[in-house]
């Protein structure tokens, strides 16, 4: 909590502080990959992630980016609703 209070703390805005939230919280959880997520104008859109060096995930992660779901639309396993 305290890494990602500090690095949101400095910079201007989500999309600047994402790529150190995400590192911060996927190499505390131990996963290679971590992305934030967040919604504009009835979309959801990946607005930062990180990957870990140890795997060849860019491709993958470069996917997450250009990625823009409409409400109602989703990953497979989840759907994501306005109403959350």
């Amino acid at each position: 909590q305290y890494a990602v209070a500090s690095i949101v703390a400095e910079p201007p805005s989500i999309e600047q502080a994402s790529c150190g939230i995400s590192r911060s919280i996927a190499e505390g959880l131990g996963w290679d990959l971590g992305a934030i997520w967040q919604t504009q104008g009835g979309t959801l859109r990946c607005v930062g992630s990180w990957h870990s060096q140890m795997r060849r995930l860019e491709q993958f992660e470069a996917g997450l980016r250009s990625m823009v779901l409409a409400c109602g639309e989703g990953l497979s396993g989840g759907v994501w609703s306005s109403r959350i």
